[in-house]
């Protein structure tokens, strides 16, 4: 698999635990990114507009979206193998190889990993926001998926359910075919369980359970899937206040981070709509 991690920029992966996964760690991402380039080339405020400038802004745009790619995906990865109750160290291991990164980036590697697999909750908000920022690489995200299976099947070929369940509902989000889910599978090495509580049906076409909307939600918003109505409305008015373009730009953020910032905003609104459509929330 390509390293997409060797310009992943460090100091930055403590936010991918706390409130929503990847929006505000990639608009601070992008911000830190940008202001790297200016001082690798001697920039200033007049050079921002030029051509040169465009150019760094768009490195450093990937460069988030690399950052991104790292959070989510070890993220997953160590959900996963903590999903069915233990992680073990043949699972650690798989995760390796199936994602290997440079030696200068496995401490910080490590430690998200291991944040990240205190417990297997609220895995669907990582892959939906993986989805989003790589729906027109959709090899990004099957390799993604083979690398998941392989980690899966580190214990034995055969998936235990809520192993199962993980990877076709991660194959969902990602807008992968069930007949493409089985290739994949099959490359992997590993067999889904038919008792994940699926239908007949589901099971027999490989298409995922329904994914649980609610728990994506929260996880978004930073909220348990218990809170309640007055919680929700509390949590989502702070974020806006928090992540509103207007505030961000007349505190002199860079347009990269604007466009992040708009982003994330949408990802909390449309969050908070479906937990009203949900709970009933007025």
């Amino acid at each position: 698999m390509a390293r997409f991690w060797g310009k992943v920029m460090g100091g930055t992966l403590g936010l991918a635990i706390g409130g929503g996964p990847l929006g505000a760690l990639i608009g601070m991402a992008i911000g830190h990114a940008y202001d790297k380039r200016v001082a690798e080339i001697g920039g200033d405020s007049a050079w921002f507009g030029t051509v040169a400038g465009h150019g760094a802004r768009e490195r450093a745009r990937e460069d988030a979206k690399n950052l991104a790619y790292l959070t989510a995906v070890t993220t997953l990865g160590a959900k996963l193998a903590k999903i069915d109750g233990r992680v073990t160290h043949a699972e650690i291991e798989a995760f390796k190889r199936a994602f290997p990164v440079y030696k200068t980036q496995e401490k910080r590697v490590a430690q998200l990993f291991d944040n990240a697999r205190r417990d297997a909750l609220g895995y669907e908000a990582y892959a939906y926001q993986l989805a989003h920022y790589f729906n027109a690489q959709p090899s990004v995200l099957e390799d993604v998926l083979y690398g998941l299976a392989t980690v899966a099947a580190a214990d034995g070929a055969h998936l235990n359910p809520s192993e199962s369940r993980f990877i076709r509902t991660t194959a969902y989000i990602f807008g992968m075919a069930p007949d493409r889910l089985q290739t994949v599978m099959m490359r992997a090495g590993a067999l889904l369980s038919t008792a994940d509580g699926s239908s007949g049906r589901d099971r027999a076409n490989g298409a995922a359970p329904p994914v649980d909307k609610t728990a994506a939600a929260c996880t978004i918003l930073g909220v348990k899937t218990d809170a309640t109505a007055e919680e929700i409305k509390t949590t989502y008015r702070t974020l806006i206040r928090q992540n509103h373009p207007d505030k961000l730009a007349a505190s002199g953020a860079t347009p990269d981070m604007l466009v992040a910032a708009t982003e994330k905003m949408k990802n909390i609104n449309a969050a908070y709509d479906t937990l009203c459509k949900i709970k009933g929330i007025k």
